[in-house]
C-alpha cells in the first residue's frame, strides 16, 4: 500500500466529532472576540482554526495567536486545558509559545509542489491539539 494513502485514511480516521467540536468552538470564540474587543487586541483577528497546514505558511503572526489563543480558550471552556483561572497575559505567551511550535511543524520544505503536498491535507486544529499534547498543557478529564 501506498504511505501516502495509509497516512491520509490514517489522518481522515483520526478526525473525530470531538475534534470538530474543538474547531467549532475556538471559531465561536474568535467571532466573539472580534466583536467585543478593540481591533488591536492580540486575540482579534484569528481566521485559522477550520485551515490547512498551506493557510498557516502564507498568514500573519496576529492571525496565528489569535488562531492559538482561541485555541486554548475552547480547551479552557472544555475543562481540558492544565491551566486553572489563565490571566490574559499567560494566554498570550501560551498562545506566542504554541505559534512558534506550529511553525515549525508547517515549516515550508521542498518546492512548491512537494510543500503542498505535504501540508494541503494537515488541518491547523489537530495539529494545534497534538501540539497542546506534547507541551503536556491538555488535561484528560
Amino acid at each position: 500500500m501506498n504511505f501516502r494513502i495509509l497516512f491520509l485514511t490514517l489522518l481522515i480516521a483520526s478526525c473525530s466529532k470531538e475534534s470538530v467540536q474543538f474547531e467549532e468552538l475556538a471559531l465561536t470564540i474568535s467571532n466573539e472576540k472580534a466583536v467585543n474587543l478593540d481591533a488591536g487586541n492580540w486575540q482579534v483577528g484569528g481566521t485559522l482554526q477550520l485551515t490547512n497546514g498551506l493557510e498557516w505558511q502564507k498568514a500573519s503572526f496576529q492571525n496565528k495567536r489569535a488562531t492559538c489563543g482561541s485555541f486554548l480558550q475552547a480547551l479552557l471552556l472544555k475543562n481540558k486545558l492544565r491551566l486553572e483561572n489563565a490571566s490574559e497575559n499567560e494566554l498570550r505567551a501560551m498562545s506566542e509559545e504554541l505559534v512558534l511550535l506550529l511553525n515549525e511543524r508547517f515549516r515550508m520544505s521542498g518546492n512548491a509542489t512537494e510543500n503542498e503536498a505535504s501540508f494541503k491535507h494537515l488541518k491547523v486544529s489537530s495539529e494545534a491539539l497534538s501540539a497542546i499534547k506534547s507541551l503536556n498543557w491538555y488535561k484528560n478529564v
